[in-house]
């Protein structure tokens, strides 16, 4: 009797604290501050119907468009959805481009910016949940990208998300400046993160193949450009970018690409190996605009 008053008592304990866990989870999941951002984006799509050139990318994309001048030199209603390369992906921009096509029905051109960086990731779960609103996962599902127990795991059994959570809110709260390699902090970033990201995921290609296969029988003009990325970076990692480079032209049937690349120097870097500094966004901006403005109807 003593043994079974025990085990309820253990078991009804048990209850309790998975159900406490998965809902400390389930909160420090769809608060943490890219979940947010994920969702943001899909409310920024449906804001503006009248939208003629979408910008989809990483925050090498933030970084090196000045929203403002680049609507200027297009003469363009232009929007700018960035995530970030670290937590969303290109699985964000999977979703936020079916999003577009869904709801934008003025577009003209897609442009589609990512930093060789992004590639050593694979497909992440965080990026495409955040961004996926009420369309459906079938298209994951068939490519082994989703798996049904993914969607529990990520908003109720992933651990990793309570420090998480409040990681991202002390930085959100932090108002130290940043550093960059302009002011001299951080010289050559050639470190071993660097070096674990350079290189091709396992599910990348096929990331790369859905995102093409949402074009088919579209009638958009939609280019790929890489984006900036700091020249040393470049010079060490030289060889793997190239495959980078080589896969996504071989698996794009309906995207360009673009063969044209921004390596700027130590100076012109801003905080990572990745994001251009501030006063050479202008720049950057111009840059990227003689390499897009042929895809763009006048």
């Amino acid at each position: 009797m003593k043994f079974k008053t025990w085990f309820l008592i253990m078991s009804l304990f048990s209850i309790l604290l998975i159900t406490i866990l998965g809902t400390l989870v389930y909160i420090s999941t769809t608060h943490n501050i890219l979940y947010l951002q994920g969702q943001s984006r899909i409310k920024e799509i449906k804001s503006h119907p009248n939208t003629e050139v979408v910008m989809l990318g990483d925050s090498s994309l933030a970084n090196a468009i000045n929203n403002k001048l680049f609507s200027q030199l297009s003469g363009k209603k232009v929007l700018n959805l960035w995530t970030t390369g670290g937590g969303h992906n290109l699985s964000a921009t999977y979703n936020l481009l079916r999003h577009v096509l869904k709801e934008l029905h003025h577009v003209q051109t897609i442009i589609i910016m990512h930093t060789p960086s992004i590639y050593g990731y694979d497909f992440l779960l965080g990026g495409y949940y955040s961004t996926l609103g009420t369309l459906d996962s079938t298209v994951p599902f068939e490519n082994n990208l989703l798996h049904y127990k993914d969607n529990v795991s990520f908003y109720f059994l992933n651990l990793n998300s309570i420090p998480e959570y409040f990681k991202m809110k002390k930085v959100q709260h932090q108002n130290t400046k940043p550093y960059t390699f302009h002011n001299g902090k951080i010289k050559r970033p050639l470190n071993k993160t660097q070096t674990e990201y350079l290189k091709i995921g396992k599910t990348k290609e096929t990331e790369l193949r859905i995102i093409d296969s949402l074009l088919t029988d579209k009638n958009i003009t939609v280019v790929y450009i890489q984006g900036p990325l700091h020249h040393d970076v470049y010079d060490k990692y030289h060889d793997i970018i190239s495959k980078q480079q080589l896969m996504i032209k071989k698996t794009f049937k309906h995207i360009t690409f673009i063969n044209t690349y921004f390596y700027p120097e130590n100076i012109n870097m801003g905080n990572t190996i990745d994001h251009v500094d501030k006063s050479y966004k202008d720049t950057a901006t111009k840059f990227y605009y003689q390499q897009l403005k042929e895809y763009i109807k006048p």
